[in-house]
Formats: structure tokens, C-alpha cells, sequence
């Protein structure tokens, strides 16, 4: 039987229904699987946008609401984290929320850096301070 295009195939859809439209179990998890990983890239690339603007409002909608895709932690490909984002442009506000939503305070990049050698780093001595407080 030949492919079908998934033109308009959901990610929930029914793969009983899929098979009988003559696509494959595989083809439908694997293309809900391609999607989900773009969606969850194309959302990471929106919140470290916002983060490194300094956008609160924009960040704490994303992550507080029920549509987030990635995990706190979720790693960029240099190996940063949204915490470690906030923390390299000095934005205490958002490094806060991300610390209250389950960061990873002493997680390192793929170079062996952390939130609190980047405040450092940065010269910003009172979000240096805040994370020492919090036990980084």
C-alpha cells in the first residue's frame, strides 16, 4: 500500500485510524515523535529569547502554563539551562522564578560553568550573593 501523505494528521490521532488511512504504526509515531521535538526546540528557543530580553511577564506565562514542553533544566546546545541564561545576562527576577520552578542550581554547561561563576564572571555580585545563599 502506498504512503500517505500526513497532511493534517494529528499528534492524538487514533493510530487504528492512521493504519486504516495506510500509514504505518511506525510512520505515525515517528512522525508525532519529529513533531513533539520540534515544538519542544522551537519553545526552548522562544524562552531563552525572552530570558536573555529580560521579558518576566512572557517567561513566567510560558512556564507556569499548561502547555510547556520542556523541562526546567532542558539544556541548550552549549549545554545552558534557562537558570544559567538568566544568570549570564544578570536578570535576578527570572533566575528566581526559574530556581522556583525546580533549576538545577549547580548544573554546569557543556564547559563546566555554573550560575554562580557566570555571576561572577558577569560582575553581578548581588545575584552572585543571592545564589550563594540559596547553596550554590
Amino acid at each position: 500500500m502506498p504512503h500517505m501523505s500526513p497532511v493534517g494528521v494529528q499528534e492524538d490521532k487514533d493510530v487504528d485510524t492512521a493504519v486504516l488511512l495506510g500509514e504505518s504504526t511506525a510512520d505515525v509515531a515517528a512522525l508525532a515523535a519529529s513533531e513533539k521535538v520540534s515544538r519542544e526546540q522551537e519553545q526552548l528557543e522562544k524562552l531563552f529569547s525572552l530570558i536573555r530580553a529580560g521579558k518576566y511577564r512572557e517567561v513566567e506565562e510560558l512556564l507556569l502554563g499548561p502547555d510547556l514542553l520542556v523541562d526546567i533544566d532542558y539544556p541548550d546546545a552549549a549545554g545552558n539551562t534557562m537558570l544559567l541564561v538568566a544568570v549570564q545576562n544578570g536578570n535576578k527576577r527570572i533566575a528566581k522564578l526559574c530556581l522556583r520552578r525546580g533549576a538545577a542550581l549547580n548544573k554546569q554547561n557543556l564547559s563546566g560553568n555554573g550560575a554562580l561563576h557566570f555571576a561572577f564572571a558577569y560582575g553581578k555580585t548581588e545575584l552572585a550573593q543571592y545564589l550563594m545563599d540559596k547553596g550554590a
